[in-house]
């Protein structure tokens, strides 16, 4: 029977050299899979996401954020680097799905605390949208901005569709003129490749 190889292959399995365990807890990672706990409980009401994505937001706002800043990972006890904008940004969406999931008026809170770091930190007052590192941070190259969708979501989109939602619920019209400086400094990027930049072009609709 199936069960009997596989249990017979797994026992042969275990006598072999076990693979490195990565132990980091990473922001941004963090984000997303609060925003994806928060919809698996709409989808099923099972509260135990809802838990899980309550318990990780408050790990992340009580180890990785100090002194008005994020941090981009944990390590054990270990608390090192600067967040990176995709860091807020992933984040921020996560603490906003966890608010509109459970309504805990802490998690917006946050995400404006958040926020307003991500503008102190990270806007380009000149050209408009953020750039990938904040401007304390020592690099020997130009601050560069990115738009364009790989592997995750990307950071700039993310933080178009965060500002919308935020002024949809304030009305505040700094958040509406960010999300609109950002979509004017790449209108012509998206009309091209609008495959390329897909977070953008779902924030413009």
């Amino acid at each position: 029977q199936l069960s009997t190889i596989l249990k017979k292959l797994k026992s042969i399995r275990e006598k072999r050299p076990q693979p490195h365990t990565d132990h980091k807890i990473i922001t941004e990672w963090n984000g997303l899979m609060i925003s994806a706990l928060c919809l698996g409980y709409r989808v099923t009401a099972e509260v135990k996401y809802l838990q899980a994505a309550s318990g990780a937001a408050t790990y992340l706002k009580t180890h990785l954020y100090k002194t008005g800043k994020l941090h981009r990972r944990a390590v054990d006890e270990e608390i090192k680097h600067d967040g990176v904008v995709s860091d807020y940004a992933h984040l921020i969406a996560g603490l906003m799905d966890l608010y509109q999931a459970d309504w805990n008026s802490q998690w917006l809170s946050f995400a404006l605390e958040l926020q307003a770091a991500q503008d102190r930190l990270f806007w380009d007052p000149k050209r408009g949208g953020y750039f990938d590192t904040a401007n304390h941070a020592e690099l020997p190259f130009e601050r560069s901005k990115d738009y364009d969708d790989n592997a995750l979501l990307n950071a700039n989109g993310v933080s178009t569709i965060n500002l919308l939602r935020l002024h949809q619920w304030y009305l505040k019209k700094e958040y509406k003129e960010k999300a609109s400086q950002i979509m004017a400094s790449t209108s012509l990027h998206l009309t091209k490749q609008p495959f390329a930049l897909a977070t953008l072009a779902r924030a413009a609709v």
